[in-house]
């Protein structure tokens, strides 16, 4: 699929069950997602490219590929722009060899409705993507060891990894294989 987004808010969505406030609407749980070889460009500045989302205790999204996309915001690092969002209830998710270019966020786990403490994703892998020119490559809201994201082998625009000021200055990654975007 070709998806001009067209500055707007959204590419591809998937919700379960989707209501105007957490918990508003119970249930809804689907497996073996496959979001794959598609183009979504000009994802505005609020906006996301691919996002899978949870706004219900009784919900869930389980074991979901997203691969082979190719995700472009509108404005390179404006707002508060995601390429990939997984929000809330989405586990055991495999993020693999996108390509993610300009987002402000280029993956982002997050809480459903802002709350923290709700049941977050657990076992989300990401790995063999291309991170370009994205203010911050992946982000997590979750502080706990159960939704920690396996985020190993990416391309951050450099050899030796993601950089961060304190916790990675000079930053770690993977060697370039022939599986390395």
């Amino acid at each position: 699929n070709d998806v001009d987004v067209n500055g707007s808010l959204g590419g591809i969505m998937f919700i379960a069950p989707f209501g105007w406030s957490y918990n508003e609407y119970k249930g809804g749980s689907y497996t073996n997602i496959e979001i794959s070889n598609n183009t979504v460009y000009n994802v505005g500045d609020s906006g996301k490219g691919i996002q899978l989302e949870v706004d219900g205790d009784g919900g869930g999204i389980y074991d979901a590929l997203i691969a082979d996309n190719d995700l472009t915001a509108q404005n390179t690092g404006a707002g508060t722009s995601r390429g990939i969002r997984l929000l809330a209830g989405a586990s055991n998710t495999s993020i693999v060899r996108n390509t993610i270019t300009g987002f402000y966020r280029g993956i982002y786990q997050s809480y459903s409705w802002g709350q923290p403490g709700i049941v977050g994703p657990i076992g989300n892998e990401v790995h063999y993507n291309n991170f370009i020119n994205c203010t911050i490559g992946i982000e997590n809201q979750y502080t706990t060891v159960e939704n920690e994201i396996d985020a190993t082998c990416n391309w951050w625009g450099d050899i030796t990894g993601p950089y961060h000021p304190t916790e990675n200055p000079i930053g770690i990654g993977c060697e370039v294989t022939d599986n390395v975007i």
